[in-house]
């Protein structure tokens, strides 16, 4: 985020220096609010300041103090007076465990009832924002990061992030369709929310590409301002590793951010080709080249130790190293096209073990020999079309 930490001492961090007349006396950390982030468990959370260093992040409970004192400055601003019960119930909305209690909030703002109970009287008005507040805080936390109190003042970037999971469309379509995505004929956009853009001087998106994963492009909402503003990059289709957009907003977008990822040549995927193109070459010399089918047939188990070893190295590639879930749900074909290979040599060890016929040994090997050309093709012919895939969230 591109933000101007404030220089006030009210927001210093030590309680004590918040009486201080001048930033200048201030010499701890000052208090800068990143962004509202829906509460629950938090995985790989890091915050960098201006200069690349880790920022110091207080922590939910602390962040929460601070929203209780600040909610109930507000109401009594608005007319309700401070009692144990007004506390009680704040504390019930601002706590971690407490996004529950959204669904009473409404009737709370409106006529100052909890649960039946009369809070505050029911003539109080409470403004827009102190309700948004509210509604926000019942769901979110305020993610604070410490900055030095000697950089307040100055325009700078602040980087926060943090995992995220994606909820998969679990539709028979989207199933099919991430067969194409995985063998490159089709790109996979997810949308991304984003973090309060219109209530910074200018609102940066960095996304970091997964391994085995290309971004191809990364987009941001176009603002909806009164004046256009110059040197924003709204869509980074670079292709580098690390995509990095950037725009000013005056209102909150309509629209999310999105980035399309797709499939490359390296990795899975090649490695897959090269699988399926082996087995299909295996099952064409032993349909086609003369003699071969009789003597396999012949040498029956000495044969078949052969045809059982190639799928045990198959199998090997199914290894899934330093992935995310995303990533994982993305290339899953590719490692269903590799669990069919092998059970399609295990099959033919298993007829030559078990001294099948010639008449179904070769019907059983051409269906084989069809099946790897298919998904061969699939793969070779990859990235001719390009179509997108259903948005995940």
């Amino acid at each position: 985020m591109d933000c101007t930490p404030v220089p006030d001492p009210l927001l210093a961090y030590d309680a004590v220096e918040r009486d201080k007349e001048s930033i200048d006396e201030v010499r701890g950390l000052l208090m800068v609010p990143l962004a509202f982030i829906a509460k629950g468990p938090m995985r790989h959370l890091d915050a960098v300041d201006a200069r690349g260093n880790p920022m110091p992040l207080l922590g939910a409970a602390e962040s929460n103090a601070i929203m209780l004192d600040t909610v109930l400055d507000l109401l009594e601003l608005s007319g309700v007076e401070q009692t144990a019960e007004v506390l009680r119930v704040i504390r019930l909305i601002i706590a971690i465990d407490g996004m529950g209690q959204s669904a009473q909030l409404p009737e709370l703002c409106q006529t100052g009832r909890w649960e039946g109970e009369q809070i505050w009287p029911e003539n109080i008005y409470l403004p827009n924002d102190l309700v948004d507040l509210l509604e926000r805080l019942a769901s979110s936390f305020l993610l604070i990061g410490l900055v030095p109190a000697r950089q307040s003042g100055i325009r700078q970037i602040l980087k926060f992030s943090y995992h995220w999971v994606t909820e998969e469309d679990t539709s028979l379509k989207s199933r099919m369709l991430s067969v194409l995505v995985a063998t490159g004929w089709a790109g996979k956009e997810v949308s991304m929310n984003m973090h309060m853009p219109h209530a910074t001087a200018s609102y940066h998106l960095e996304f970091h590409t997964p391994s085995q994963l290309d971004v191809r492009n990364l987009r941001i909402p176009c603002p909806d301002a009164s004046t256009p503003v110059h040197g924003q990059i709204l869509s980074d289709a670079s292709g580098v590793p690390v995509a990095h957009v950037h725009g000013t907003y005056e209102i909150q977008p309509g629209g999310q951010a999105s980035v399309r990822l797709a499939v490359p040549w390296r990795g899975l995927r090649m490695i897959t080709l090269f699988v399926t193109a082996l087995t299909a070459l295996i099952f064409s010399l032993a349909l086609f080249l003369d003699g071969a089918t009789p003597t396999l047939m012949k040498q029956g188990g000495s044969a078949a130790a052969l045809f059982l070893a190639v799928p045990a190295v198959f199998i090997s590639f199914l290894a899934a190293h330093s992935e995310n879930v995303s990533t994982s749900r993305m290339l899953v074909p590719l490692r269903f096209m590799l669990v069919v290979c092998a059970l399609l040599l295990f099959a033919m060890a298993g007829s030559l073990v078990g001294q099948l016929r010639h008449g179904p040994l070769v019907l059983l090997w051409s269906v084989s020999l069809v099946v790897s050309v298919l998904l061969t093709l699939l793969l070779v012919l990859g990235g001719s079309f390009t179509r997108i895939a259903p948005t995940e969230q």
